[in-house]
């Protein structure tokens, strides 16, 4: 950049921060267009840098505090949350292999409480009452940490995506001062 360049957007700078600290009882203004040689294109400068270049270092310092500390977070969550899902993928099979047995004692039981009643007293009754009463039970427990798994589930799924909300939100934000 050329020394007359830089005379000039010195002068000019200064002259926009003397005219900005003699209007200190005015409000702020909108954002004004500003011409500034060498840099190309017209771009749009603040009136006014609240809290001045310190205040703005530490919203800058503050800003990217709480993205790291968004980006630990999902960090800590996806882990919980893929260890939740293959519980629950892991549940679902156990339910799957354990169904079909309990279906399979209860018609043996229902078949054997038919010949029953039709006189023929010669199969173990009470074994097969033991056998289904067995599969029922593992089918409760099966059932029972199949529920525990998805409510495990969805209080992670509803954890992460709570923080997905907060981290587009700041998203957003960003997205927002510079439009």
């Amino acid at each position: 950049m050329e020394q007359s360049t830089i005379k000039t957007l010195d002068a000019g700078l200064t002259e926009a921060l003397r005219a900005d600290a003699a209007k200190t009882t005015e409000p702020a203004r909108p954002r004004r267009e500003m011409n500034l040689p060498g840099l190309g294109d017209t771009t749009r400068a603040p009136r006014r840098i609240a809290g001045g270049f310190a205040g703005l270092s530490e919203d800058l310092d503050r800003r990217m505090r709480d993205w790291r500390n968004m980006l630990r977070v999902l960090d800590q969550q996806r882990p919980q949350l893929e260890a939740a899902e293959i519980q629950y993928d892991a549940a679902y099979e156990t339910l799957a292999k354990i169904v079909p047995q309990a279906q399979e004692t209860g018609k043996a039981l229902k078949a054997m409480i038919a010949t029953t009643k039709a006189g023929d007293i010669s199969e173990d009754l009470a074994g097969q009452f033991s056998k289904n009463l067995k599969a029922l039970e593992e089918l409760e427990a099966v059932a029972e940490n199949l529920t525990t798994t998805m409510l495990h589930l969805r209080s992670s799924w509803e954890q992460y995506a709570r923080s997905i909300i907060k981290a587009q939100k700041m998203r957003d934000v960003v997205g927002g001062d510079s439009a």
